[in-house]
């Protein structure tokens, strides 16, 4: 059926004290459903119809769209808040897959401390749909994260990062919701929770170097944790991983060595798997860079091990991967590239089942070749 659609907006921005900055801007979107439809009884003004460019009638719907932010720019101090609301039925014409029914806020803080040394930073938001309620469904987000950067000299920087997500969707209200008797009262309905974090650590020393020999120490820890539940049903995971990082580089040599451990956990809801393992690179360049070799290994042990008596698997071996590598990349003339590169890989897991990857050695051997051309370039040195 024929339909019209005319949106008109109001965007106001001031800047208060060359510190404050205030930004809004107001929508709204009118549509005529089917252009047939008789005359609304309020009639047409002025004001329904955009001006006189919509030709309003009875099937004409009426939707708004808001959007404010407070900016604060300071001596060392910077933040923000934003909030956001669209209608649930606010669309148009001219823009497909338009976010409605949504409504959002977030606020952000950074600042400066110890002459710069101590940068801190964070953030916060929430948005929830269903805001007429009409839905049988109500879905809630909320994120936050925080950042501390630490470096009290050029020679050492420490970086520490949290970041949080929730999220919790109801299929119905909070009375049935709390005056639940058992778990099988409405099994056709919907309520599920979920919480993911994590943590991330890094720290990084440049350690006593001179002109010509460059080494550098790093340490890197992260921790995700995610949690779920639907009904009475929880499920839980948490990941741990470690490594401990070294280079060296000599510069007159162009060479460069680097060797690394690695240790990563894995709790999941019936099994723990840990997997550990040193880790050791080579990077050596010719003739200005043109002739590049890279060569590494790595050797990694993971296990498995059952944490719930009550559900039997397997009974898995341990697993034993060495993994080296070679890498050639020539460059001639800007233009032509040829590369060599060679994988070899040694899986090792003893005694196996059926249900089990078996032991097996691979190799992979790739070779390619490059050109690289630029047509506007060749274009204008013929036209001159």
């Amino acid at each position: 059926m024929p339909q019209q659609n005319v949106v008109g907006s109001v965007k106001l921005a001031k800047l208060f004290a060359k510190k404050l900055f205030v930004n809004a801007e107001f929508a709204v979107s009118g549509i005529v459903n089917d252009q047939r439809a008789p005359a609304s009884i309020r009639g047409r003004t002025m004001l329904n119809s955009f001006g006189g460019l919509l030709s309003a009638n009875a099937s004409t719907v009426y939707q708004k769209a808001i959007r404010t932010s407070i900016a604060y720019k300071g001596r060392g101090i910077t933040a923000g808040l934003d909030y956001s609301r669209v209608d649930p039925e606010y669309r148009t014409l001219a823009a497909y897959y338009f976010n409605n029914n949504l409504e959002s806020i977030a606020a952000s803080f950074a600042t400066q401390l110890n002459q710069g040394k101590i940068s801190l930073a964070a953030n916060a938001g929430l948005q929830r749909d269903n805001l007429d309620g009409k839905r049988l469904q109500t879905l809630n987000r909320w994120v936050g994260a925080a950042n501390i950067n630490w470096m009290p000299s050029e020679h050492l920087n420490a970086v520490l990062s949290y970041s949080s997500f929730a999220s919790y969707s109801n299929l119905r209200s909070s009375y049935d919701y709390l005056t639940q008797i058992t778990p099988y009262n409405a099994l056709d309905t919907l309520n599920f929770r979920q919480i993911n974090q994590s943590l991330l650590a890094n720290f990084n020393v440049q350690l006593p170097s001179s002109k010509d020999v460059s080494r550098t120490l790093s340490a890197n820890f992260i921790y995700q944790s995610g949690a779920d539940q639907q009904g009475n049903t929880q499920n839980h995971s948490r990941l741990y991983n470690a490594s401990l990082n070294y280079g060296h580089t000599l510069r007159p040599r162009h060479l460069t060595l680097g060797a690394a451990v690695i240790l990563s956990r894995n709790d999941l809801q019936v099994v723990n798997d840990l997997m550990w393992g040193p880790s050791l690179s080579l990077t050596k360049s010719w003739f200005d860079e043109q002739l590049r070799a890279t060569a590494g290994a790595t050797y990694s042990r993971a296990t498995t091990r059952q944490t719930d008596p009550a559900i039997q698997l397997p009974n898995a071996q341990p697993v034993n991967v060495i993994n080296a590598r070679m890498a050639v990349n020539y460059v001639l003339k800007k233009k032509h590239t040829l590369n060599l590169n060679v994988i070899y890989l040694n899986r090792n897991q003893g005694i196996t089942t059926d249900s089990q990857l078996p032991s097996f050695q691979e190799i992979t051997t790739t070779l390619g070749y490059a050109y690289q051309f630029t047509v506007l370039q060749t274009a204008r040195a013929q036209s001159h």
